[in-house]
């Protein structure tokens, strides 16, 4: 009989990345994978449920699925720390600050490689209400909205994308 054939390239580079996470050796992924993961802690996502585990399960989750695809480091921590969202069915907004938010975003595209990551704000003042982002591509966004009495308010808005010479203004009011 012959030997047992050896693994494909691609799966002993798959096997390499991946022991460390098989081995909970963080500090061997990231030196600074630990202290990162107990900020996530502290601020209670460990307590958080999310589909089939904690909402920290999940995040690790994410960090390992792109550190495996090779996605480039910011990519990884955008995914590590997308942490900042909520909606009527769930609320996962994990950082709390009283005035200002901030979230990022990414799509990453397996087959054709493509990333393209963002970084959103949300500042609320007394009597208005200051959004915007910026994405990896170089398209920035705006929204102010100002209250002009109860039910009332203004909006301006803008986008624009100086690549593709894309400008978009606008302004409006909403009732109720």
């Amino acid at each position: 009989m012959g030997s047992s054939p050896s693994p494909s390239p691609n799966l002993s580079t798959v096997l390499e990345l991946a022991r460390p996470f098989l081995r909970g050796e963080l500090e061997n992924i990231d030196p600074n994978l630990p202290s990162l993961i107990a900020v996530l802690k502290s601020v209670g996502a460990g307590e958080c449920w999310h589909k089939h585990g904690s909402f920290l399960d999940h995040l690790i989750d994410i960090y390992k699925i792109l550190k495996l695809w090779k996605a480039p480091e910011p990519v990884c921590l955008c995914g590590l720390f997308h942490s900042a969202y909520s909606n009527s069915y769930v609320n996962l907004a994990i950082f709390h600050p009283e005035k200002v938010s901030l979230a990022t975003d990414f799509v990453y595209n397996y087959f054709s490689r493509d990333v393209v990551a963002s970084v959103g704000y949300d500042y609320i003042l007394r009597q208005s209400r200051v959004r915007g982002k910026i994405d990896s591509n170089g398209v920035t966004s705006a929204l102010l909205e100002e209250r002009l009495s109860m039910g009332l308010n203004f909006l301006l808005s803008a986008e624009v994308d100086h690549k593709k010479k894309d400008y978009k203004f606008g302004f409006g009011l909403t009732v109720g």
